[in-house]
């Protein structure tokens, strides 16, 4: 199911930030790669990859004036590596936020067993 949110498309720029989180703090390990494709195409307007093994913010602007990102669709795909041998449940947050105010927060669980991979990925579409 592709999630929907709404903004207001004379308001000022969009931003989308992804985050993790689970039950076992430390022991998951995750990268992605964020990717805003343009409404009813299979153009990229924006990639770039991420990893949630440092302290850097993982939070990216969408191109301006808020209007041109009516219909687009943000795309978020994630490998999930639980490092302990006990079972984990990972979350994985994607909020959007416009004005300085959350818009929406998508957010997907997925439950790793010991020393296991998994693969995430959260469609989100953007609607003036």
């Amino acid at each position: 199911m592709m999630e929907q949110v709404n903004f207001n498309p004379s308001g000022s720029a969009l931003s989308v930030n992804i985050r993790y989180d689970s039950n076992h703090g430390g022991n998951l390990f995750a990268t992605y790669t964020y990717t805003l494709w343009e409404s009813q195409s299979g153009t990229i307007a924006d990639k770039s990859s991420g990893n949630n093994f440092n302290s850097q913010d993982d939070n990216y602007w969408l191109p301006t004036p808020a209007a041109k990102n009516d219909g687009r669709v943000i795309d978020v795909l994630s490998i999930l590596k639980n490092a302990d041998n006990k079972e984990l449940t990972a979350r994985v947050e994607i909020e959007i936020c416009q004005a300085g105010s959350t818009l929406e927060t998508v957010t997907a669980a997925e439950t790793l067993p010991g020393h296991s991979t998994v693969i995430n990925q959260i469609f989100i579409r953007l609607l003036a």
